[in-house]
């Protein structure tokens, strides 16, 4: 049995995972042959070097390499260099300093989100702008804290109207 979370913001604490699976191996039986497993492996390691050559394909050249060997020697460069750029710039401050910046405004976008009776086409847009910068991972993470502010800011209102009465 397998269980997903279809709405990871809602019933949901940072304490309890997002997907559970159960498995009895008593009623699981898988067989393959070496030859099905060596054709899993390749057609994994094919989807892998795909997503790999997919980053790069902007910088591969048309010609053939005995065509223009300096255009294939740019193609590698500029490969790399990318590579290079992305791992580095993540963590770099402004990087990281910009990322905080968006986890912020779209928590408290959210927060206001959830706390109002209805929501404005503007508040709407600001959360798909933020939503499109932000992972899976990130936006669930922020939704999390921005229910628990909720949940902390309504528990007050009720304990300052308990004690006004």
């Amino acid at each position: 049995r397998v269980r997903l979370s279809t709405k990871p913001g809602q019933d949901m604490h940072i304490h309890v995972p997002q997907a559970l699976a159960k498995l009895d191996q008593q009623d699981v039986a898988v067989s393959l042959s070496k030859q099905q497993y060596q054709e899993i492996v390749n057609f994994i390691e094919s989807l892998d070097r795909l997503s790999i050559s997919q980053r790069f394909r902007k910088y591969r050249p048309l010609k053939s390499l005995e065509e223009d060997k300096r255009a294939w020697w740019r193609y590698a460069f500029h490969s790399e260099m990318e590579d290079i750029k992305r791992r580095t710039e993540a963590w770099s401050w402004t990087h990281i300093k910009a990322h905080r910046h968006t986890c912020r405004e779209y928590t408290k976008a959210y927060q206001e989100k959830l706390l109002a009776k209805s929501v404005s086409p503007e508040l709407m847009k600001q959360i798909q702008g933020l939503e499109d910068q932000l992972d899976v991972l990130n936006i669930t993470i922020c939704r999390q804290l921005a229910e628990n502010e909720v949940q902390r800011k309504l528990q007050e209102k009720k304990k300052d109207r308990k004690s006004t009465r």
